[in-house]
């Protein structure tokens, strides 16, 4: 039997696949805080954008930590904030399809027979286009911010 066939193999294989704290982040305390400040700021919007489905509450913990995580393994305070920039556009793109599909649910739940053409409506198209152009700014910022601290040759 191989070592990693043991608990304590299984255990040390994991442990040697996390990356270490002191090699994850270069600048300790303040990307940790970075990390945590984007990753609530997405769990926030994670939770208004669902409140129609009255699952508020575990989006915004659900959210929290997957932004969280996802900007904590960033090796620098740059990454960090093009991470969060990111995550926070990807959100802001996909707000008028969750929109959309809490006024289906209503419209369901309440009984009307066809909801789909206020739906997919010109109203659905001009937010869809509004908050895509928000989403464009902010992750071309991150990108503007990601190509002025790579080191290009």
């Amino acid at each position: 039997m191989s070592d990693d066939s043991t608990p304590a193999g299984l255990t040390d294989r994991f442990r040697s696949q996390l990356p270490s704290p002191t090699t994850t982040t270069e600048n300790g305390y303040s990307t940790a805080i970075l990390a945590v400040v984007f990753g609530l700021l997405f769990g926030v919007y994670c939770s208004w954008i669902v409140a129609d489905f009255s699952v508020r509450w575990p989006a915004f913990a659900i959210g929290s930590l997957i932004g969280i995580g996802r900007c904590y393994a960033q090796p620098t305070r740059t990454t960090v904030i093009t991470t969060g920039l990111y995550q926070l556009s990807a959100a802001i793109a996909l707000t008028p399809l969750v929109l959309a599909g809490g006024g289906l649910y209503g419209a369901y739940a309440q009984g009307v027979a066809n909801p789909w053409p206020t739906a997919l409506s010109e109203a659905f198209l001009l937010a869809s286009i509004c908050f895509g152009l928000i989403a464009a700014l902010i992750a071309g910022g991150g990108a503007l911010l990601d190509h002025r601290s790579s080191d290009v040759e």
